[in-house]
């Protein structure tokens, strides 16, 4: 048998499941030795808007975990903390990043373009609603689509990317244009960098205006319209050796004149910090002309069950039972893109999947994608999370 480790996500999650953001109210001690500690650690400047790319070489593929400190622009809603698993793959067209996914192509003179989806992080919070935003629609972060141009130079890189929602929340567009100055001293690595961010009046209404039905005492009906957002930061990477990866960042962020008036949002200059650990493995050898890479598919079929995981892997307990009948078909297509690294029985490979899910009649159906690990073991298990980005909803199935 074998032991599978899979992680999938979706393009867009079921409005229900709400998203997945924790946030604290921190005090002002720890959220500077926050900003400090991720500021001079050590790792990546992003190409494009993109702070995980670059981590990896071509060819070759990374796992880790990364954390994410940001102040909330909302009003009263304190430091934001987001803790995410992050997987990295480089391929000569193919990228995939732990909240981008796309194609690039490179030409000469340092000249790169790409086309992506990426998850969109702003939202209102999850838990504990401040009372700024008590009563209104919640909104939910997105999936946007993207293009991206990048020019590389002996200084560093400059960038122009323009983002449009694809998941029906907004409907908004952004353009940004942006530079960074990488500096090596051996192992280590600083990028500064500025960017500037036009967003029109669908994207700005959407997060941060309040419409007439959300009006309330001391909150008026507002539209913060069209803006232009001004960031300045800091990337840095430390290559602890070949494999291990650490890097980390800081940025400050003006907001539109407009979205700074709305009377949901902190008037203030925006700060965030990330910091994370990468584990790089091997590229895969090239492969012959002889050498077919195998395409897999797979179907899947599953229902939930009252019962416990360790008597459904003994076969003690098969009801499939539930109030809910919560139910999952799947339809999956792939091929591996690392396979062996350093001699190790692993196998990373790369899924397209269709998916419907449905529970007590209501239907939800997706396109997602999935990365499927394989070592050879007494036992097959499945880790499943459905959403775009971790974390999310997570079920373990054994068989």
């Amino acid at each position: 048998m074998a032991f599978i480790l899979e992680y999938r996500g979706v393009f867009r999650t079921d409005s229900r499941s709400g998203p997945i953001i924790r946030h604290a109210r921190l005090p002002r001690v720890f959220v500077a030795c926050a900003l400090v500690l991720s500021a001079t650690a050590a790792p990546p400047a992003a190409a494009t808007s993109d702070f995980l790319s670059d981590i990896t070489e071509q060819g070759s593929a990374g796992w880790g975990i990364v954390t994410r400190f940001e102040q909330s622009p909302y009003r009263g809603d304190g430091v934001r903390i987001d803790l995410m698993p992050l997987y990295l793959y480089e391929g000569e067209h193919l990228y995939l990043h732990t909240y981008r996914a796309g194609l690039k192509l490179d030409f000469e003179s340092g000249k790169r373009a790409a086309v992506f989806l990426s998850h969109r992080f702003e939202s209102f919070p999850v838990e504990r609603v401040p009372a700024s935003l008590a009563g209104m629609s919640t909104r939910v972060p997105g999936t946007d689509f993207g293009l991206s141009y990048e020019q590389r130079f002996d200084w560093g890189h400059g960038f122009v990317e323009v983002l449009h929602d694809v998941s029906n929340n907004s409907g908004g567009t952004e353009g940004r244009l942006g530079a960074a100055i990488e500096w090596w001293r051996g192992r280590l690595m600083f990028a500064p960098y500025f960017m500037l961010s036009a967003r029109d009046a669908r994207l700005n209404g959407y997060y941060y205006g309040v419409s007439a039905s959300e009006a309330a005492a001391g909150r008026p009906a507002y539209r913060p319209g069209a803006g232009v957002n001004a960031s300045v930061g800091v990337n840095a990477r430390y290559d602890l050796s070949d494999t291990w990866h650490f890097f980390a960042g800081m940025s400050a962020t003006l907001w539109a004149s407009g979205v700074r008036r709305s009377p949901i949002v902190e008037d203030r200059v925006q700060l965030a910090a990330y910091g994370g650990l990468a584990y790089e493995f091997t590229p895969t050898p090239v492969k012959g002309a002889r050498d077919g890479v195998p395409l897999t598919f797979k179907v899947l079929h599953g229902r939930s069950s009252p019962c416990n995981l360790l008597p459904i892997m003994e076969l003690r307990c098969r009801s499939i039972s539930t109030d809910d009948r919560t139910s999952v078909d799947s339809f999956e297509v792939g091929r591996p893109f690392i396979e062996s690294p350093h001699g190790w029985p692993v196998m990373i490979a790369w899924y397209a999947m269709y998916r419907s899910c449905g529970n007590v009649g209501k239907r939800m159906t997706a396109l997602g994608w999935l990365c499927d690990g394989v070592v050879p073991l007494k036992a097959i298990c499945s880790v499943i999370h459905t959403g775009f980005f971790p974390p999310a909803t997570c079920i373990i199935v054994c068989a």
